[in-house]
C-alpha cells in the first residue's frame, strides 16, 4: 500500500469550527447558515430540512 498524504490543514479547519461554535459531531451547516448540533434521528432530520428549505 502506497503511503498517502493530506494537504488540508486540519488545525485551521479545526479552529475555524470552534470560531464558529462547532465543539461536536455529527454537525451540519445548512446553506442559511442553520446549524444542526448532533445526532438527529431520521425524521426530525427530514423535518429540520424541510422547514429550512428556501
Amino acid at each position: 500500500v502506497a503511503p498517502a498524504s493530506c494537504k488540508t490543514d486540519i488545525a485551521k479547519q479545526y479552529q475555524f469550527g470552534r470560531s464558529i461554535g462547532v465543539n461536536g459531531t455529527p454537525n451540519i451547516i445548512l446553506p442559511n447558515g442553520t446549524v444542526v448540533p448532533g445526532y438527529q434521528p431520521a425524521d426530525q432530520l427530514l423535518s429540520t430540512l424541510q422547514s429550512t428549505a428556501g
